[in-house]
């Protein structure tokens, strides 16, 4: 039996139980990101990458066929002011479900589920073109925008403040129809809200944590070769909404790091990028799902906060395979294994002197550092987990978590010269992120973009323009991106280094304009009417 047919036959199975023990059957819904050079799908309930039937989706290069990753979720878990462990993580849903769609309420019926089991996206021109349009006669609003759940239904106990939004108007409540709409980092967004307080937490057993995740998936339109145009960003916000006290909180990103053949992969970390990765065990990557020679890496990139653990473990039952109590997950959050003994420095990571944070963290081409190459483990089917913590977190509270995961394939060399190439590219990632406005620094309510704002940190001019155009800046800027009404880009230019730049827009047909520009403050969006 195959990976694929045995997770859809688990599926189902728990299906069934969960019905024998009178809770509703899992439902979900998923979308696509898909705007560069990767075509991603993520459901509802917070699963990454996989269609939870055994098929992987996360597919790079878009239209190839090859998938670099099976399946991923955040693992939260931590200890309460009483001593009390809590804990939800999912992996595959086989024996039950810990994150379920939607937020924290006090009634989940079917009204709710018919507002929640979703996955919004939207894009850019969309959201350009409203901006733009949406006071004007004919307009005709996209279902995207006019269905963003910028606010949640108070009087069911939910958030007022769900999917950021820029509030025009500033009145905490998103109206579309008088300008207001979704904020978001990059050319097309998803965003879905779960949490583990619908039913019990049936996967890890773990009692339930009462937080609240908030996940906006995000890519960018780049140019072919960039690193953007195969990264995904992902930014997760998770609010603490029951009142627990947390003093040991614990967040992970966990990820089924299929690399086309599931069979051969490495795992690996680089502490001084913030970052762990998956790249294949030799040169060829086989079978009908391999990427073939020169097979690619794949990075999982901490951003905002530090990852202050990560370890890897193969795919069975014994000491160093799946954890299946919550104990044993929390555990993984902090690198013990599963019998509470800590991970220790060399080897496979177990029965040594020295404890450690991280397994492998050697770079595989130094025959000197530690890793799966130089500790002669051979390849398999590696699960890994990336944490960050622990944490104290008070009713009420959120922590914000910003990561990214980028694909690398080396133009020459074997499988180890495509992770050079991955860790250049997590370079440019993390150079990127910290010199543009990013998702955790973006307020559901703040107008970051706004038409025309005030105190705005550049001056483009003449406005109207015929023939010149002029552009002064009082901060460090990224970009420059001028738009048409449908939201349609006329040209964009990157414009880092410079304080003063100017156009020749002659040839422009005479119409209103819409100029993003991309500065350290933010993303800021001026009208310019070309006469």
């Amino acid at each position: 039996m195959n990976k694929a047919t045995f997770l859809f036959s688990a599926f189902f199975l728990c299906i069934y139980l969960l019905a024998g023990q009178g809770l509703p059957p899992y439902r979900s819904q998923a979308e696509f990101l898909d705007a560069n050079d990767m075509k991603v799908y993520i459901n509802s309930g917070g699963d990454l990458s996989w269609d939870l039937l055994g098929e992987p989706r996360f597919e790079v290069p878009k239209g190839s066929g090859k998938n670099c990753i099976f399946a991923g979720s955040p693992w939260i878990g931590g200890i309460d002011n009483s001593g009390q462990l809590r804990l939800a993580g999912q992996t595959y849903r086989q024996t039950g479900h810990d994150f379920w769609p939607g937020p924290v309420a006090t009634h989940y019926d079917s009204a709710y589920f018919s507002r929640y089991i979703r996955v919004w996206k939207a894009n850019k021109s969309e959201v350009l073109a409203h901006i733009a349009n949406y006071n004007q006669p004919g307009y005709t609003m996209p279902v995207a925008i006019a269905e963003w759940p910028g606010n949640g239904d108070a009087s069911n106990g939910e958030a007022a403040l769900l999917a950021p939004f820029v509030d025009v108007n500033q009145n905490g409540l998103y109206e579309p129809q008088v300008g207001d709409y979704p904020d978001f980092p990059g050319d097309q967004a998803l965003y879905l809200v779960y949490s583990d307080l619908h039913s019990p937490n049936t996967e890890t057993g773990g009692e339930q944590t009462g937080l609240e995740i908030h996940t906006l998936a995000y890519v960018f339109d780049a140019l072919p070769g960039e690193a953007l145009d195969q990264t995904l960003f992902l930014n997760h916000r998770i609010v603490n909404r029951l009142g627990i006290e947390y003093k040991e909180l614990m967040i992970g990103q966990w990820t089924d790091v299929d690399l086309g053949n599931f069979r051969d992969d490495y795992l690996g970390c680089d502490t001084s990028l913030n970052a762990y990765f998956v790249y294949n065990g030799d040169n060829d990557d086989e079978g009908l799902a391999g990427y073939g020679t020169r097979p690619p890496a794949v990075g999982f990139v901490y951003l905002n906060q530090k990852m202050d653990y990560f370890r890897s473990y193969v795919n069975d039952f014994g000491a160093s395979g799946n954890p299946t109590t919550p104990t044993e997950h929390y555990g993984f959050l902090k690198n013990y294994w599963k019998d509470g003994s800590i991970m220790t420095y060399g080897a496979n990571g177990m029965g040594g002197t020295s404890p450690s944070r991280y397994i492998f963290p050697g770079d595989p081409l130094d025959s000197s550092g530690w890793s799966e190459v130089t500790a002669s483990i051979g390849p398999g089917d590696r699960r890994g987990i990336g944490s960050t913590g622990p944490f104290a977190l008070q009713a009420g509270e959120e922590i914000c978590v910003d990561m990214a995961i980028v694909f690398a394939r080396a133009d020459t060399g074997n499988n180890l010269n495509s992770v050079l190439k991955l860790k250049e590219r997590i370079q440019e990632v993390h150079a990127f992120y910290d010199s543009t406005s990013h998702s955790c620094e973006r307020s559901s309510t703040t107008a970051i973009s706004d038409i025309e704002a005030e105190n705005q940190p550049f001056l483009l001019y003449p406005n109207p323009a015929n023939r010149q155009l002029f552009l002064v800046l009082e901060e460090q800027a990224e970009s420059i991106s001028f738009y048409d009404l449908n939201g349609n880009l006329i040209f964009s230019e990157k414009i880092q280094g410079v304080n003063a730049r100017n156009w020749d827009i002659s040839e422009w047909p005479p119409a209103m304009y819409l100029a993003q520009i991309q500065t350290r403050s933010g993303l800021w969006i001026q009208k310019i009417v070309k006469e």
